[in-house]
């Protein structure tokens, strides 16, 4: 699920210290909001009720109101005679998995009304990027001539963008690439699983073969797949192979087609979970005290074919 909020004020007279209180306000008072939304939404309830968003946006309202309110002195209200910002409304806009979902390239508008003291119109659109293809760039900062690589190996006369081009990458949550800087991949390498802006010195302008692999599970240490993470593969996993630590895992990412079996104790016994979506909170019987692991696939994936089109963004 993917969300904006937002707040709209007038600008009139109050001052900009007692705005930016509001703003503060704003990105706590979200943050609160969503820390605790985050370990309800499990597998029969995998998305927050319009009954539900509409209380976080009255809380969330009521602390920005609140925090500029406290700000306000009287002197305020005198200097600014008596014109002071008022709050035109809020907005919620959520867009589902289910839509966007295969909908890569595809833009979500969004738009609200207000009328207020005039009429005030907040809009805006949400791109849907393929959420199982890497994406390398030419340029630093992911500008430049671009191309979308799934899994699978991509020698020299595949790279679309130029041999020696590569400068920033975007890799989806779950996957791993490895960047050769010869062809028929050897030479200077580097392996990546996030998003990199600059791909760093020795490897910039240099790439010449890359190698894509994914979606594989990723455990993580806090909840709503956040804090230190750990790819893994198909296999089994016991206490000293858990790089995030024994009784650390809260939240898990399962691709489509996989799952995960996690176990109290090393060994792979005690009391267990098997999981075979995301999920962004275990429960309380497993928070942080998973010690053992078994990931496997639950369907077969079709080969991988060794020619791969280019692809532009």
């Amino acid at each position: 699920m993917f969300g904006i909020a937002a707040v709209l004020m007038e600008q009139d007279q109050t001052s900009e210290d007692d705005v930016n209180a509001g703003r503060r306000a704003l990105t706590a008072a979200l943050q609160k909001e969503l820390d605790a939304m985050i370990p309800t939404l499990t597998l029969g309830h995998e998305e927050p009720t319009p009954a539900e968003i509409d209380d976080m946006k009255d809380r969330v309202s009521a602390a920005v109101h609140d925090a500029v309110s406290a700000e306000v002195s009287v002197l305020d209200w005198i200097f600014g005679g008596t014109d002071m910002d008022n709050e035109i409304g809020t907005g919620f806009f959520r867009f589902s998995h289910a839509s966007m979902e295969g909908s890569a390239g595809t833009s979500f508008p969004f738009e609200q009304t207000w009328d207020d003291d005039g009429t005030w119109r907040l809009s805006g659109r949400v791109i849907a990027h393929d959420p199982a293809a890497v994406t390398i760039y030419a340029d630093r900062n992911y500008g430049g001539a671009s191309q979308r690589l799934s899994a699978g190996r991509y020698d020299v006369n595949q790279l679309a963008i130029g041999n020696d081009r590569l400068s920033s990458i975007r890799i989806p949550p779950g996957w791993s690439v490895i960047l050769f800087a010869e062809a028929g991949f050897w030479g200077d390498a580097l392996v990546v699983g996030r998003d990199l802006a600059f791909i760093g010195q020795t490897l910039d302008n240099r790439t010449s073969s890359i190698l894509v692999e994914g979606p594989f599970v990723t455990i993580h240490s806090d909840r709503g797949l956040q804090g230190i993470s750990q790819l893994l593969r198909a296999g089994k996993y016991d206490v000293n192979q858990l790089a995030i630590g024994n009784d650390r895992l809260s939240s898990i990412r399962v691709p489509h087609g996989w799952a995960a079996t996690i176990f109290s104790e090393s060994g792979f016994w005690g009391d267990s979970l098997t999981v075979t979506a995301n999920t962004g909170y275990v429960g309380s019987g497993m928070d942080n005290r998973t010690s053992s692991i078994v990931v496997a696939r639950t369907m077969m994936e079709p080969p991988v074919s060794e020619h791969h089109p280019p692809v532009f963004q």
